[in-house]
């Protein structure tokens, strides 16, 4: 899923810059909701599919896309197969696609649409904000953030560091701080563009960080604790 977000927010990038509409843009929410999720468990409740993104990715792609890109080639090489001394080259070359990317004939569940739609509205987000869904949503981000402090790979930035800025506008998290130094670990997935753009390669990832550079996850406890007894009350309700 963060594969497809990234691709698909840099097809969005000119249509981004124009925006000029404004959605919720919050970090905690996805803390909020990986609170939620955890307790509906507790209630049997099976909603927790919904938000998570491999489930998302793979409904979208095995029971929405791949069906209708079947029926799209095959189409296609109906078409091919007719054409006069050539046909016979594509009905081939139709075999062995089929028998290597199309094993079996993927038919179309009844939701199929439902999940498609899902797919599509996590993408859409990228039209607004940079990895959208990953920042404010995907309670799984949520849940390996708060285990964040225990990473051995680290961001590190040493003191040739100029602070002009680029690693903040290239950083697709908004993990970095204003000058450049901070980083909220919470946030950070390691895809380490901002030391390949970095001027003065002060920028590195390794076992070990200053101590001043580590930020805990911007949630505090008081907020926690109403979102897991808001969660509870409801499904008692």
């Amino acid at each position: 899923m963060g594969t497809t977000i990234d691709i698909t927010d840099r097809l969005f990038a000119g249509i981004r810059k124009k925006s000029l509409g404004k959605i919720y843009d919050g970090r905690r929410f996805k803390y909020y909701l990986l609170v939620f999720l955890l307790i509906s468990l507790l209630f049997t409740s099976q909603c927790v599919g919904w938000f998570d993104p491999i489930s998302i990715a793979t409904n979208a792609y095995a029971m929405s896309i791949h069906p209708y890109g079947i029926h799209l080639i095959d189409g296609l090489f109906g078409y091919l197969r007719e054409i006069p001394f050539i046909g016979n080259l594509f009905a081939v070359i139709h075999k062995g696609i089929q028998s290597v990317l199309f094993a079996y004939h993927a038919p179309f569940f009844r939701g199929h649409g439902i999940l498609l739609c899902a797919g599509v509205l996590v993408i859409s987000f990228g039209m607004a904000y940079r990895r959208y869904w990953c920042k404010n949503i995907c309670p799984m981000g949520a849940m390996l953030a708060l285990f964040s402090d225990w990473s051995f790979f680290k961001r590190q930035v040493s003191s040739s560091c100029t602070s002009c800025g680029l690693c903040v506008e290239r950083c697709g998290m908004g993990a970095i701080s204003s000058d450049g130094h901070g980083t909220m670990e919470g946030e950070c997935v390691l895809c380490m563009t901002c030391q390949k753009v970095c001027p003065e390669n002060s920028i590195t990832f390794g076992v070990r960080q200053p101590t001043e550079q580590r930020h805990a996850v911007d949630l505090s406890k008081r907020a926690f604790l109403v979102s897991g007894i808001t969660s509870a009350a409801w499904y008692l309700y």
